[in-house]
């Protein structure tokens, strides 16, 4: 689980899905916000709906995944910036490099990573 520092709640998830930028891959769509008191770091929040995968174990397969991909990138995000990542059922076939790479793509053309 990602640590409450980098997480969303609801009301943060509801206004990035209403204002926030949209940026789609394979089997990924991430909503990007730019907060403006949110100085100190990047949140994130994964969404997997029931039409993703129908059983709980596929959901949460797909959720620790995105879970632990997110927490090797998460330094090399800016701070200030709500993330949603809302799964597609293409996600489901994906192995743990085919999503980092479809991470990792989504993220470079929302041009989120810093430049080293």
């Amino acid at each position: 689980m990602l640590s409450s520092k980098h997480s969303l709640n609801r009301g943060e998830i509801a206004l990035i899905s209403r204002r926030g930028a949209v940026y789609q891959g394979r089997g990924l769509t991430i909503r990007v916000y730019k907060f403006a008191g949110l100085a100190n770091s990047t949140r994130l929040a994964i969404v997997v709906s029931t039409k993703v995968a129908k059983t709980a174990t596929g959901r949460n397969l797909i959720k620790r995944r995105l879970r632990h991909i997110c927490r090797l990138l998460t330094k090399k995000l800016p701070a200030g910036y709500g993330i949603v990542l809302i799964t597609r059922p293409d996600m489901l076939k994906q192995t743990f490099t085919e999503m980092k790479a479809t991470v990792e793509a989504i993220f470079k053309q929302a041009h989120l990573f810093l430049t080293d």
